[in-house]
C-alpha cells in the first residue's frame, strides 16, 4: 500500500512544477521591478519546496528502508538539509528586494534588503495598493 505521505507528496512535487514552469517565462525577460522579484521568490520557493519533498518524502518511499538509511547517511543525514535552506534563503532574499519596491521610490535607498523589514509609518502593502490604484 502507498502510504498517505508519499501519496501528498507527489501532489506537492507536481504543483511545484507546474507553478515553476509557468512563471519561469515571466521572470526571464523581466527588468527590476516588485513582480519580478515576486516571481523570482515563488521560483526560488518552489524550488527548494520541489526538492525537499523529493529528497525526504519521495526518495524514502521508493527506497527500501536500508537503502534510504545508506544513501541519507551517505549525504550527511540531516546536514543535507543545508543546501534546501540556502535555497529557502534565496527565496526569502527576493522576497525582500520586492519589498522594496513598495515603498515610495526616493526612500529605496535608504532602505536595503537586510532593514527593509524595520520601515516605518503603515503598511507596505496599503501603499503599494494605493500606488497601483494611481496608475489606472
Amino acid at each position: 500500500m502507498t502510504e498517505p505521505y508519499f501519496l501528498s507528496s507527489l501532489i506537492v512535487v507536481l504543483m511545484a512544477m507546474a507553478s515553476m514552469r509557468f512563471f519561469w517565462p515571466l521572470v526571464r525577460g523581466m527588468e527590476r521591478s516588485f513582480e519580478k522579484y515576486m516571481v523570482a521568490s515563488v521560483m526560488w520557493m518552489g524550488g527548494a519546496t520541489l526538492a525537499r519533498t523529493l529528497y525526504w518524502d519521495m526518495l524514502q518511499g521508493v527506497l527500501a528502508r536500508e537503502h534510504w538509511i545508506t544513501v541519507r547517511d551517505m549525504l550527511g543525514q540531516q546536514d543535507f538539509s543545508i543546501i534546501f535552506n540556502a535555497a529557502f534563503v534565496v527565496a526569502l532574499y527576493y522576497a525582500l528586494q520586492a519589498a522594496r519596491y513598495l515603498i515610495p521610490a526616493a526612500e529605496r535607498p535608504f532602505w536595503p534588503w537586510w532593514r527593509i523589514w524595520s520601515y516605518p509609518a503603515g503598511t507596505c502593502l496599503e501603499r503599494w495598493s494605493k500606488a497601483r490604484g494611481s496608475r489606472k
